[in-house]
C-alpha cells in the first residue's frame, strides 16, 4: 500500500484515531510518519484537536495576536495551550465554546483571595439574583420579581458600603 500523504513510498506505519466511536486510519511511509510525529503537518492527531481546536471549521489563517504575550490563535490551536490570562479575553469568541465543552462552564469558579472574598461573593449573589429576576419578569411573576429587585438593591447597597469602608481603611 502506498503512503496516503506523499503517494510515492510504501506505507510502513498506520495511525488510527478514534473520536466519539468514529475511527480514522492513515497509512504513512516512514518519512511522512516521522514528520507526523514531529507535529508538523497533520493536525488531526495533535493536542489542539483533542481540545476541539483543530483547523476544520475555522478560517485558514488569522493575524489576531494577544497584545500581552504575542500568542496567536494558530499557536493556541496547534499546542492546545493558552499563552496568558489576556489570551482568554483576546480570543474569547474562538475559545468560549471549547472551554465550556471541556470544563462545563466558561466562568472561573476557583479560589478567591481572602481579601476580596466577600465582595466577589456578593457580586456573584447579585448576578444570580439578576438572572432570577429576568426569568421572573419573563414568566410574568411580578411579585417574585419585586422581591428579587429588593434583595438586589439591598445587596448592592451592602456592597457599596463595604467598598467605601475599604477605601477609608486604606
Amino acid at each position: 500500500m502506498k503512503c496516503e500523504r506523499c503517494g510515492q513510498r510504501e506505507a510502513t506505519s498506520v495511525f488510527t484515531q478514534t473520536v466519539n466511536g468514529t475511527s480514522k486510519t492513515v497509512h504513512l511511509c516512514s518519512q511522512c510518519a516521522q514528520e507526523q510525529m514531529m507535529g508538523g503537518w497533520f493536525s488531526d492527531f495533535g493536542l489542539g484537536n483533542f481540545m476541539g481546536l483543530s483547523h476544520s471549521g475555522y478560517a485558514p489563517h488569522t493575524s489576531k495576536q494577544c497584545p500581552n504575550c504575542g500568542a496567536t490563535l494558530e499557536e493556541i490551536r496547534q499546542t492546545g495551550l493558552v499563552g496568558c490570562a489576556k489570551c482568554y479575553e483576546t480570543f474569547a469568541p474562538e475559545l468560549s465554546g471549547t472551554i465550556e465543552r471541556i470544563h462545563g462552564a466558561s466562568a472561573h469558579v476557583g479560589k478567591i483571595p481572602s481579601t476580596s472574598r466577600t465582595a466577589v461573593q456578593l457580586e456573584g449573589r447579585i448576578s444570580e439574583l439578576k438572572t432570577r429576576l429576568a426569568k421572573a419578569v419573563a414568566d410574568q411573576n411580578f411579585e417574585q420579581a419585586a422581591a428579587l429587585r429588593d434583595q438586589i438593591r439591598d445587596l448592592e447597597a451592602q456592597n457599596q458600603q463595604d467598598q467605601q469602608g475599604k477605601e477609608k481603611a486604606e
